[in-house]
């Protein structure tokens, strides 16, 4: 993963030593792609008969593309029925042997849609934007600080009221419905 050698983002275990060590290296039918190389992962999921993940966003944009997604673990995107999800570990290794077998992969057609729908949701609707409220950390590319702000803008920000509408009425921690003014 990229994030592997990002600055304040570093892993504690390296995946490519871990790689090595395991003699993963030394298979004929294993690649291993380090975080500094450059390559698109969406050339990878095209390229694939199918998509491993954990927790991946990149299992959501699998599925979006109408790829079979087996996932090991719940991920943001597991409970709207965008992947393969197996309940146990037992019906992980089966379901991962059906995949290994196959030779024609049937992904249901609902995966694509939901995962469509939900990430529209995730980008448009559930996105609060606090932007006003932070500033980029000068030496750490990606990440943020804390503005100094005025106290008044608490009570008068759109995006804390919809905060504090979902937390203390119980509405939904979501964005006004975007209406189009032309």
């Amino acid at each position: 993963h990229p994030d592997e050698n990002r600055p304040g983002k570093e892993s504690r275990q390296s995946v490519a030593d871990w790689f090595e060590s395991s003699g993963l290296s030394e298979r004929t039918n294993v690649t291993f792609i380090g975080p500094d190389e450059r390559i698109s992962s969406y050339e990878l999921i095209e390229r694939s008969s199918y998509v491993l993940v954990y927790n991946s966003s990149v299992g959501l944009e699998a599925a979006i593309l109408g790829k079979a997604v087996l996932c090991a673990g719940r991920a943001r995107y597991t409970q709207a029925k965008t992947v393969f999800m197996p309940s146990d570990r037992a019906e992980y290794f089966r379901q991962l042997e059906n995949l290994l077998e196959s030779s024609l992969i049937e992904v249901p057609p609902e995966f694509a849609e939901n995962g469509r729908r939900l990430l529209y949701q995730e980008l448009f609707r559930s996105s609060i934007d606090l932007s006003d409220f932070l500033i980029p950390y000068p030496s750490l590319p990606g990440m943020v600080l804390l503005r100094d702000f005025e106290p008044q803008i608490l009570k008068e920000h759109p995006s804390l009221e919809t905060i504090r509408r979902g937390v203390l009425d119980g509405a939904p921690f979501a964005a006004e419905p975007w209406v189009s003014t032309s």
